[in-house]
């Protein structure tokens, strides 16, 4: 194998990770706030996603000013710089997922039955 290139195995499916997240995050939600927190979840992504790839730009162009852009190796620092921010950036995230709640508990009222209104 080529240096640089990264091996994907023909079967990986990112896919499959991205809906069992999903589900988590509408566990304890009522049915009628669910297209609100589709919604919501889909904005919070977009705007998440914008932010991380602006924030590595801003690192990575300025590894290039630092650094210089004249030779490989010079821009592989940059590069890297921007590999570990982005490594950063991840291991912030994992803190609030640490904390999220780990069981499905239903949420009613006090004196209300799980299966009122049905």
């Amino acid at each position: 194998m080529a240096a640089g290139r990264v091996a994907v195995h023909p079967r990986s499916r990112p896919g499959v990770v991205t809906i069992a997240v999903m589900a988590g995050a509408f566990q304890g939600i009522a049915e009628d706030k669910v297209p609100d927190a589709s919604s919501t979840t889909r904005i919070v992504q977009q705007v998440g996603g914008s932010f991380g790839a602006a924030a590595l730009a801003v690192v990575l162009a300025h590894g290039f000013l630092e650094h210089g852009t004249a030779t490989a190796a010079a821009r592989g620092l940059a590069f890297n710089t921007a590999f570990w921010w982005a490594t950063g950036f991840t291991l912030l995230a994992l803190v609030p997922a640490l904390v999220l709640p780990t069981t499905n508990t239903p949420k009613t009222q006090p004196g209300s039955s799980v299966h009122a209104g049905r």
